[in-house]
């Protein structure tokens, strides 16, 4: 058997505008002739599961019945399992305790209450970037020669918002790269568009090329580093942030991003600022 993988499929459909149509009929044509021509090959198309739907007009240009696996969200005993088992074969283990713990606070999320009070509470499932993440960031920070992870060690060296916003400056450096866009200008976006004045997830709704001001396919890039999410709501596509453990990580380091600028270019920020107090003093 011979397998062909397209990771990240639905940028066939997001990447292209819709006066592209045509030339992705033409290639899911020519893949309809390589199938026939090999009774051996197979294709394997990765892509989000918000985009299935949208492929749908193409698949009977194959002429084929695809089989689907969808990838699920850990819950807090996968999650558990995720952290445990990889460390079985090192010489060091996770106590129980700490690897509970470390699971609790991934999957915490902030709820509104009826006074309106900003509190947290245990979701239901943990992000699996953020998992590897924090653990991979603690792995490293461990004095050689651990054999044991203890709760005093996650509190140490296990900084899960330290984590988080390495995180963020990466996928914020390499999408402004990958996009052609300033990375003030990407940054200034998350925080106001995708954070509330309550520091709470905030909805953004998908608007073509353009999306609530900078270009869509530089959200994409964001999308693509698992910082952002799309969802399908009612025909629409909305964006947020993965999880709420991102929300203090992200304005943290716009702040020491911000601070570490020169006057000229923290302007544009400022200036933001200015408009949204006088926004909200109305």
């Amino acid at each position: 058997m011979r397998l062909i993988i397209f990771d990240q499929f639905q940028e066939i459909l997001t990447a292209a505008s819709a006066g592209r149509a045509k030339e992705r009929r033409v290639f899911f044509a020519q893949l309809e002739q390589a199938l026939g021509a090999d009774s051996l090959l197979r294709v394997l198309f990765v892509l989000r599961e918000e985009f299935v739907a949208a492929l749908e007009p193409y698949l009977p240009v194959l002429e084929i019945r695809p089989a689907r696996f969808r990838m699920e969200h850990l819950n807090a005993a996968q999650a558990l399992e995720a952290i445990q088992r990889p460390m079985e074969s090192t010489g060091c283990r996770f106590t129980s305790a700490a690897a509970s713990k470390l699971v609790d606070t991934l999957r915490t999320v902030r709820i509104f209450t009826p006074g309106d009070e900003n509190e947290t509470e245990l979701g239901e499932f943990v992000e699996a970037v953020q998992l590897q993440v924090v653990c991979h960031s603690l792995w490293n920070a461990l004095p050689p020669g651990a054999t044991e992870i203890t709760e005093n060690d996650l509190d140490t060296y296990g900084d899960r918002d330290q984590a988080l916003r390495k995180l963020y400056d990466t996928s914020i450096a390499e999408a402004a790269h990958e996009s052609g866009l300033r990375e003030a200008a990407l940054r200034r976006w998350c925080a106001h568009q995708l954070i509330t004045p309550l520091e709470t997830r905030r909805l953004v709704l998908r608007e073509g090329d353009q999306t609530a001001g900078i270009p869509t396919h530089a959200i994409e890039r964001l999308a693509d580093h698992y910082l952002v999410r799309a969802e399908l709501r009612a025909g629409a596509i909305w964006y947020e942030l993965a999880h709420d453990g991102l929300i203090e990580p992200i304005l943290r380091s716009n702040r020491e991003w911000l601070s570490s600028r020169n006057w000229w270019q923290k302007l544009p920020e400022l200036l933001t600022r200015f408009a949204l107090l006088g926004w909200r003093a109305r």
